[in-house]
């Protein structure tokens, strides 16, 4: 049996991570320095090169770092290298972010901007409706705010996502990638350019994990800025034009996925047109139908006044000729159903019939 298959397996992970994060708090049994900026971490090789090629080159052979156990990360964000190190201790980091006092006060005066342009311009916005990530401006009264958090950590996993194609971490980008698609989507459009810009100028054109996911995101929010609002798409302009190729990737895309939506509004309008035909081939049929009914009405109609007719013959005060007794009838009909061709009078004491035509039908 797998030890996955016991339920203690978890316990044991979660002991196991705890653990090594300890290890990580204390520095106990360290055998490696990192440095970067004003923070210094005392680090385990073993972990380290397991998990990354570059601190395993890094620590072997003729390198400084292998005789002076220092890796100096001056390029690097310190707080990056910090969830960087949490990932590979822990198997998660943490991608959320508090904003400073000055970036508050920066989104509070953009919020107060964004609410009195959009009194000043009711009638405008009456017109063309609400944009989103103006009732987003509106409406998020949290402090701090949720857009601004969103914001920010959303940058954290696009910095994150860099340092793990740097020290080549596979899994590390994957979960980086899945934070990245889970929060992309959610944000308002005002904060994506300056997302998109640190995508293309921290990852290459080859690695599509976080491009195609802007690209997706470029397409829809590009063309409704253009749409909803053409002076707002200057921010988005700038960003595309710094990198031409992924310009043109939008582009293309746009353009593929405008064919592809008129493809399949041509097929809808296939498929409407066909149920349009059938209902008006049913309405046909049941026009038809109760055409066919009023003509059976109406011969029923003739067949009730026939039998009236001879009933009031009859009823009054015939005598039998076979019996000679009061003729009192009863009648018994001919024909198809609804259509009575004719039938016989049988008188009610002897039961002789005497038989009659509708010479109306």
């Amino acid at each position: 049996m797998s030890l996955h298959s016991y339920p203690i397996y978890d316990s044991h992970r979660d002991r196991l991570l705890s653990d090594h994060q300890e290890l990580l708090r204390s520095g106990k049994y360290s055998d490696l320095t990192l440095k970067c900026g004003n923070k210094t971490w005392h680090v385990h090789r073993f972990i380290l090169c397991a998990w990354s090629k570059v601190f395993a080159a890094a620590s072997d052979g003729y390198f400084q770092e292998a005789t002076t156990h220092l890796i100096d990360l001056k390029d690097d964000d310190p707080d990056v290298i910090e969830q960087l190190l949490n990932f590979m201790y822990r198997l998660d980091y943490d991608d959320r972010r508090y904003p400073t006092g000055e970036e508050i006060e920066s989104f509070l005066s953009a919020r107060f901007i964004a609410e009195e342009s959009s009194e000043n311009s009711a009638a405008n916005q009456a017109a063309s409706g609400t944009r989103e990530d103006d009732k987003v401006l509106k409406t998020d009264d949290t402090f701090p705010p949720k857009a601004l958090m969103a914001h920010k950590s959303l940058m954290m996993n696009v910095q994150i996502y860099a340092a793990a194609e740097k020290y080549d971490i596979e899994l590390l980008k994957e979960m980086s990638q899945c934070k990245f698609e889970r929060l992309a989507f959610w944000l308002p459009r005002w904060s994506f350019p300056s997302i998109l810009h640190e995508i293309l100028t921290t990852t290459p054109s080859s690695d599509r994990g976080l491009r195609d996911t802007a690209l997706n995101i470029c397409i829809e929010q590009v063309v409704l800025d253009s749409l909803a609002k053409p002076e707002g798409s200057a921010d988005w302009e700038s960003v595309l034009k710094d990198d031409p190729d992924f310009m043109m990737e939008v582009f293309k895309k746009t353009i593929a996925k405008s064919i592809t939506a008129e493809a399949r509004h041509t097929e809808y309008g296939e498929e409407l047109q066909k149920r349009a035909n059938y209902w008006k081939a049913f309405t046909a049929a049941k026009a038809e139908r109760v055409t066919g009914l009023k003509s059976q009405i109406s011969d029923f109609q003739d067949n009730i006044d026939f039998l009236l007719r001879h009933l009031t013959v009859v009823s009054n005060g015939c005598i039998c000729r076979s019996c000679g007794g009061n003729f009192n009838p009863y009648f018994v009909p001919q024909g198809a159903e609804h259509t009575i061709t004719g039938g016989s009078l049988r008188c009610g004491s002897c039961g002789i019939s005497f038989l009659i035509e509708n010479n109306t039908t």
